[in-house]
């Protein structure tokens, strides 16, 4: 594609020298697993978080197993969350035993219905809420108390992002724990898996170290429970290492380009045609998702001119093949099910061009403008 969905080139080869450097670092080491890149990694995750612990595990999919079976969560017990989300959310429910049970999705926003949360949690005596702050938004009300209900926030995609009203509230510290994705495209991007769960909590901490490591305390080296191999390895965490000084700086562009795209949709007239994402302050962009009903042909027009666009989720999980024996049908949750068939997410990456950016809003313009409307005015600049 023209215009990639995302560039990770560009990226990787400014810090080439850096990453190659501490990738020499750890070879020379000769220690891979639980040293001292991962243990630097855990602290700087901890202090951006403003908790107390932070644990790298192998990817986001099994901090979230991690999560819920240090908290406690076991066979048959009930777990709200929402459908409009990514499989892994459901899938670690699921291989614990425990039962999924959906809540709908606000109308605008992409979240988790909070107050409908709340009610379900109380209904079902749920031993556990999992939001999940999609596209770099935070879930608000669904972090609040929940009584007897743990909440573990499902982060993945919303690490550096921090709750409307209030910066010092990061994403992950407002429940049990938080878990993150190191996925490569995400805002923080390894160069394979990796993922991390943050707490303020100690003994879950100390339980999440465990059960990463086949149940085996660190010190002394003992097995205490039955646990599994999710350990974070020393090369990805020193990529990493490289990377997060920077991720301010890269949030910050991406929310550069969130406003360029709202000031240029407006500009085209398109404020009212599409519906364009909330960015409210604290949001970490990590998609920039705007919806339609005509989603599937708009596509298509974009991809013809050499524009990549991503579509997050379709379909929505309770009605995923994987999920039928839930059995949920269609119109169950309809603002998920609107959703899943509207959305449509834009490039948005910290070094996308200017140029880029608006030839992205003229190709959507072309789209839905009747013959002899103006294009959008393009200006000089590198990138927004």
């Amino acid at each position: 594609m023209e215009i990639p969905l995302i560039d990770l080139g560009i990226q990787h080869r400014r810090l080439e020298p850096e990453i190659t450097a501490a990738l020499q670092r750890v070879l020379a080491s000769r220690r891979f697993i639980l040293g001292p890149e991962g243990r630097a990694l855990e602290a700087g995750i901890a202090r951006l978080c403003g908790v107390a612990h932070a644990v790298g595990v192998a990817s986001g999919s099994a901090g979230l197993l991690l999560a819920l079976q240090a908290a406690g969560v076991q066979r048959g017990d009930r777990v709200v969350t929402t459908p409009f989300t990514f499989l892994a959310t459901v899938g670690a429910i699921r291989l614990l035993g425990a039962e999924p049970r959906f809540v709908d999705i606000g109308r605008n926003d992409f979240q988790i219905d909070g107050a409908a949360a709340h009610e379900a949690a109380a209904r079902w005596g749920a031993a556990a809420v999992v939001p999940v702050h999609l596209f770099g938004g935070c879930a608000g009300a669904a972090c609040e108390d929940f009584g007897a209900a743990v909440v573990i926030e499902d982060a993945a995609q919303a690490l550096g992002a921090h709750f409307p009203g209030n910066a010092e509230r990061r994403a992950g510290s407002a429940g049990l724990c938080g878990v993150f994705s190191f996925f490569p495209t995400k805002n923080l991007g390894a160069v394979g898996d990796g993922g991390i769960v943050v707490t303020n909590d100690a003994a879950l901490a100390e339980r999440l170290r465990r059960l990463r490591n086949h149940g085996r305390s660190e010190t002394p080296p003992q097995a205490g429970e039955v646990g599994f191999n999710h350990r974070l390895d020393e090369l990805q965490a020193a990529v990493l290492n490289v990377k997060l000084p920077h991720l301010p700086a890269w949030i910050e562009a991406r929310r550069r380009n969130a406003r360029a795209y709202e000031a240029a949709f407006r500009e085209a007239g398109l404020d009212e045609t599409l519906l364009l994402p909330p960015i409210p302050p604290g949001h970490s962009v990590h998609h920039y998702v705007i919806r339609t009903p005509r989603r599937d042909a708009l596509q298509r027009h974009l991809r013809a001119a050499g524009i990549e666009t991503g579509i997050y989720y379709d379909p929505p999980l309770h009605l995923h093949p994987a999920m039928r024996d839930l059995g949920y049908r269609r119109g169950d949750f309809p603002e998920a099910e609107r959703a899943a068939r509207e959305v449509l997410a834009l490039p948005v990456y910290p070094e996308l061009p200017r140029a880029h950016l608006l030839r992205v809003v003229e190709t959507i313009a072309s789209f839905f403008r009747p013959p002899g409307r103006r294009t959008v005015a393009h200006t000089e600049g590198d990138s927004v």
